[in-house]
């Protein structure tokens, strides 16, 4: 195997506190099947997420509020995602409070990680990624 095909797993949020449970960097092999890499994941941080969340499961967000979720992962801003979904700005701000009261996640890094981890969106699309 080369090196060009592995690469390490580093999560940074904006104001650079940690991500709950990450304190190392995982090196996933690109070759690894979506399972391998979704346990690995589940096992560097899933955890704690969980723990930290109030019994969350993906059923107490709205469809609306997992829309928005989807799209934070994304990578999108509070404006792109207002545009995407036809709503304004304000609407995406008060989605994102309701989401991360309800899942006790509050930053985006924890947020992407939860929707991996419940299948709200597909690491295998690495091109929206």
């Amino acid at each position: 195997m080369e090196a060009s095909d592995t690469f390490q797993l580093i999560l940074l949020s904006e104001d650079n506190d940690s991500v709950p449970g990450l304190s190392w960097v995982e090196k996933i092999d690109l070759n690894e099947s979506h399972n391998s890499i979704l346990k690995k994941l589940n096992n560097a941080v899933g955890n704690k997420i969980n723990s930290q969340a109030k019994t969350s499961t993906p059923d107490e967000i709205s469809d609306r509020e997992a829309d928005i979720l989807r799209n934070i992962a994304l990578g999108y801003s509070n404006k792109e995602i207002a545009d995407k979904l036809f709503i304004s700005t304000h609407t995406v701000v008060t989605h994102r409070k309701n989401i991360t009261r309800k899942l006790g996640i509050k930053t985006v890094p924890g947020l992407t990680i939860y929707a991996i981890l419940n299948k709200l969106i597909n690491i295998d699309d690495q091109s929206k990624l």
